[in-house]
C-alpha cells in the first residue's frame, strides 16, 4: 500500500501495481486485479465494531460472490 494523495492509496503486490483505494471520513475502500480476478472490499468504522463488505469476481467454484461481516474487538 502507497500513498499517492492525503486520501487515495495505490496497492501493489510483488512490487506492481494491482489496484487502488480511498479514505475518507471512517470508510476505507479499495478494488484491486488478480490474475483475472477482480476484488473491492470497503471498511466502514462504526462506534465499538468495523463492517466489511466486499466481492469478488471469481471465486474457488468460479461464481461471483460477495460478503459482509461485522469486526469487534473483545477483551483479552
Amino acid at each position: 500500500m502507497s500513498w499517492i494523495a492525503p486520501n487515495l492509496f495505490r496497492l501493489d503486490a510483488r512490487g506492481a501495481p494491482v489496484g487502488n483505494g480511498y479514505v475518507f471520513d471512517g470508510v476505507c475502500h479499495y478494488h484491486m486485479k488478480l490474475g483475472e480476478k477482480f476484488v473491492q472490499v470497503s471498511y466502514v468504522s462504526r462506534p465499538g465494531s468495523v463492517e466489511v463488505f466486499g466481492s469478488s469476481s471469481t471465486n474457488a467454484e468460479g461464481h461471483y460472490i460477495a460478503w459482509k461481516e461485522t469486526l469487534r474487538r473483545t477483551a483479552s
